[in-house]
């Protein structure tokens, strides 16, 4: 740590979360993290139930991305197929919470293809980067809440990290 501090005046040149939004086409609006940790970048969709987009080790894709492309969440359509529609691929996409897989019916109740996680924004988001020890760590969390009045109230939390250098999240 301190022989790195030394040499390199602020960590972002080396590491960093930074906090992005799309301003074009059908993601315009989604906010999104990208996390650079060295040989590994990866692009956390805020809004789209904190999925991992975009991954790179060393400038080599790591995911594969549908011609979708990133959606804001608005878009989500949620009869039938309309699940893929906005399906970005990438290296997490989030099923559930109520339904994985194929839409079905439930007492009268219709549940998509796969439920609406993946298309459900975080809130209560925090990002960062610090010291731990000798490990320079990366994160990024916040909570996902599937929920309707006189129903379900389901929440998700996730926290992806990583550490500078490292080929693993």
């Amino acid at each position: 740590q301190a022989e790195l501090t030394r040499r390199v005046g602020d960590m972002d040149q080396v590491a960093g979360v930074t906090l992005l939004e799309y301003a074009d086409g059908p993601a315009r609006g989604a906010r999104a993290a990208l996390v650079r940790a060295g040989g590994l970048a990866f692009e956390v969709l805020l809004d789209r139930g904190m999925d991992i987009g975009l991954a790179e080790w060393r400038g080599q894709p790591l995911a594969w991305r549908s011609p979708t492309g990133p959606v804001h969440p608005a878009f989500y359509e949620a009869d039938g197929l309309g699940w893929l529609r906005g399906f970005h691929g990438g290296l997490l996409a989030t099923c559930g919470l109520r339904n994985t897989g194929a839409g079905s019916d439930d007492e009268g109740e219709a549940h998509g293809l796969h439920g609406r996680s993946s298309y459900t924004p975080a809130g209560r988001v925090a990002y960062g980067a610090d010291w731990q020890g000798d490990e320079y760590v990366l994160w990024c969390e916040g909570q996902m809440r599937e929920a309707r009045l006189f129903g379900e109230n389901l929440r998700l939390t996730r926290r992806i990290s990583t550490r500078l250098g490292a080929d693993s999240l």
